[in-house]
């Protein structure tokens, strides 16, 4: 069963996305937050397969912030490192925030219709299946890895290394060309051997040009000619 999650300080507006979500698809469970904070406790209690966040909220109770906010914090969950982010706004001015910090799915504009919500859960659905990579290895074995799971590509000895959070994948298959057409907008190029997972980033040192990856070891340089990419 699906779960949904919704964070809109707005009854009406709150009932309203609810019965959308249970058109397109039924025996789902919604749970529904009126404010940040409530938001945040239920966060610690569940997992969740999709976030509806209202950007501008009217009442914060006793943590400021807003939609985003909210969002950045979903992210410092292991669980929802990936997990897709639709925001709704009336607003188009937060959209920048939005992408960079919170790698959101997409944005709802009020007043959204019924078809803009299903069009988005079917965007979300068709790439969920489509987010596997299949790599052959020297002995011509497939191997299915989540695009999620990878925390970056590296280019070594005529081979490319795909770390994941357990292994370690080898494979000419693809050159890392071909793997910026192919992988989603969360991978980002940093050096000429590098392509890193946005949602893994922990840290940059600017001076040093290097970054650190959760669940990673090694500092990963960030080319000269890459670093005003990295963010955008």
């Amino acid at each position: 069963m699906k779960h949904y999650f919704i964070l809109e300080d707005q009854k009406e507006q709150a009932v309203a996305l609810s019965k959308i979500i249970q058109s397109y698809k039924k025996n789902v469970e919604i749970t529904v937050s009126f404010s940040i904070s409530e938001a945040a406790t239920q966060l610690q209690a569940h997992t969740y397969d999709v976030f509806f966040l209202d950007i501008q909220l009217s009442s914060q109770e006793d943590i400021s912030g807003n939609g985003i906010s909210f969002g950045k914090l979903v992210r410092t969950y292991e669980a929802h490192r990936t997990t897709p982010i639709i925001f709704i706004t009336s607003f188009p001015n937060y959209i920048n925030e939005a992408i960079n910090s919170v790698h959101c799915y997409g944005f709802l504009t009020k007043p959204y219709l019924p078809n803009d919500v299903f069009q988005m859960l079917d965007s979300i659905s068709q790439k969920k299946t489509s987010a596997i990579l299949k790599l052959k290895n020297s002995d011509c074995i497939y191997r299915e890895i989540n695009f999620s799971d990878i925390l970056l590509i590296e280019s070594h000895l005529h081979y490319l290394h795909y770390h994941t959070q357990n292994n370690v994948h080898r494979s000419r298959q693809y050159t890392m060309k071909q793997l910026e057409t192919i992988l989603p907008n969360y991978f980002v190029r940093c050096h000429k051997s590098y392509l890193v997972n946005r949602h893994f980033i922990s840290s940059y040192d600017p001076i040093n040009r290097r970054l650190h990856l959760a669940n990673h070891a090694t500092l990963i340089p960030v080319g000269r000619n890459y670093r005003d990419t990295l963010y955008n």
